[in-house]
């Protein structure tokens, strides 16, 4: 496939995209795809999250057509995954919330603690 042309803009998997259209979608997908994931606890590393879309898409105007199109094609698979994911899940999660609360026996029952009647003294084993 080496010089072979592809199809569109692209005339060889195995050189650069001349218009870099292809890094421009990857950070694009790559963003997106950021957006459906939760984001994580760690302020800096969300940070990171955040420019990494930038820096793959200088990093691959560089690589040649055929790797940056696996890599958009591959991207575009797991955010639709992704997607779906979020979309059977969802439901779940609220129906979890709009649940009553548990009474305070119930959650102490279910921490392993006893709970004494007001007003008396806890038993010391």
């Amino acid at each position: 496939m080496r010089q072979a042309p592809f199809f569109g803009w692209i005339n060889d998997l195995s050189a650069r995209d001349p218009y870099f259209i292809l890094p421009v979608l990857n950070g694009l997908a790559m963003w997106v795809q950021s957006k459906l994931n939760p984001p994580p606890p760690d302020p800096m590393q969300a940070r990171i999250f955040q420019l990494m879309p930038i820096v793959f898409s200088v990093m691959f105007a560089l690589f040649p057509a055929g790797l940056v199109l696996y890599w958009v094609t591959n991207t575009g698979l797991s955010i639709l995954q992704q997607w779906n994911i979020n979309r059977k899940i969802a439901p779940r999660t609220q129906a979890r919330r709009s649940r009553p609360a548990a009474s305070p026996r119930a959650a102490a029952r279910g921490n392993g603690r006893r709970l004494e009647p007001r007003g008396a003294q806890p038993r010391i084993a």
